[in-house]
């Protein structure tokens, strides 16, 4: 088990999906926003990283009602892959609505070396609302190295 800490039971989900895909397979799973960000998600969420099986985050927000819940609730979609070895994970937060996948500027994607400099000290991932930000921060980031 890569979960530590006091965990919330989707962690335990989420462990149990990823021992179970095959070389070959995908699941998704549609978890808290809290896996990408949050402490207690944070061995978690750096497994799925250095493993490369992490393969989308699309992030959010129940203002539109997609379920009958609160309406400032946040919820990711995530798919996860065994066989994804080398690539980027795609990213997009702050979405309201389906069709925001589709646009391109909300749409972004990062690889293990840019989790490595944009959150060293946990790979928790940095969230952005578009493209544009991403460009920006990671280009300060690495030209601050020490």
């Amino acid at each position: 088990m890569v979960s530590k800490g006091n965990l919330n039971t989707y962690l335990v989900f989420i462990n149990s999906a990823i021992s179970k895909i095959n070389k070959n397979g995908k699941i998704g799973l549609i978890v808290p926003s809290g896996f990408s960000t949050d402490d207690t998600s944070k061995y978690l969420f750096q497994y799925c990283i250095k493993q490369n099986i992490l393969e989308t985050i699309f992030d959010f927000e129940n203002r539109n009602l997609f379920f009958q819940a609160e309406r400032n609730l946040r919820f990711s979609l995530i798919t996860l892959n065994n066989n994804k070895k080398g690539t980027n994970v795609s990213l997009a937060f702050g979405l309201t609505e389906v069709r925001h996948l589709q646009d391109e500027e909300k749409l972004y994607s990062l690889s293990t070396e840019d989790f490595e400099i944009l959150n060293p000290n946990t790979l928790n991932c940095p969230v952005f609302v578009n493209r544009k930000d991403v460009g920006l921060v990671k280009s300060i980031y690495q030209k601050s190295k020490i």
